[in-house]
């Protein structure tokens, strides 16, 4: 399993407050920031891989979820606060902007928000190129592969209320090529995906 590189989780701290500001480096809304320093990797608990080319099954108390992660991407790390994350990527970094043109940034965030306001996350001013209806454990959820109109930023989201809480899944990639290419890694994870236990209390 990768972990991030020595003084990596500041990167990723910084990447996650300008998105807390509304926009990515690049102008696209991802996801609110932490208001604490990240945690160390000891949240996320992922078991070893089953086999070669099977991938892992990755459990977070952190966040009350497993996911069979994809062989190509290793867990990076952990924010805590308000809007506690996981992140994802199959390059050994802390953030999106760190990649090269060939990385996937994959992240699952629990927020505060509600209704409407959960499940429209980061898909105002999309052009919505397509989208996928889900299973995720149990609920139906919408995939939506898009780019922003004015960046042509390449995203998949999908956001999903459960118990209360909002979880917003990101995928961020460098060009559309990347991203359309592991579109259907990206739907076998997230039909992966089961609700566990009650997510841990933030500090």
């Amino acid at each position: 399993m990768s972990r991030p590189a020595a003084g990596s989780w500041w990167l990723a701290l910084t990447f996650l407050m300008l998105l807390g500001c509304g926009r990515a480096p690049g102008g696209a809304d991802v996801s609110p920031a932490p208001s604490t320093s990240p945690a160390t990797p000891a949240p996320g608990s992922p078991s070893p891989a089953s086999s070669p080319g099977q991938g892992r099954l990755f459990s977070s108390s952190h966040l009350g979820y497993s996911i069979q992660l994809a062989p190509l991407i290793d867990y990076q790390g952990s924010t805590t606060g308000d809007y506690p994350s996981d992140y994802f990527s199959n390059e050994h970094v802390g953030a999106p902007q760190l990649m090269d043109q060939d990385g996937i940034f994959f992240t699952i965030v629990m927020t505060q928000d509600t209704g409407g306001r959960c499940l429209n996350h980061n898909l105002d001013g999309a052009a919505i190129d397509r989208q996928h209806a889900i299973f995720l454990d149990g609920t139906t959820a919408t995939l939506n592969v898009f780019t922003f109109p004015r960046t042509t930023e390449p995203f998949m989201v999908l956001n999903t209320l459960h118990n209360g809480r909002c979880y917003q899944f990101d995928v961020i990639t460098l060009n559309v090529t990347v991203r359309d290419s592991n579109e259907t890694t990206v739907i076998d994870m997230l039909r992966s995906f089961r609700f566990t236990t009650a997510p841990s209390p933030t500090p």
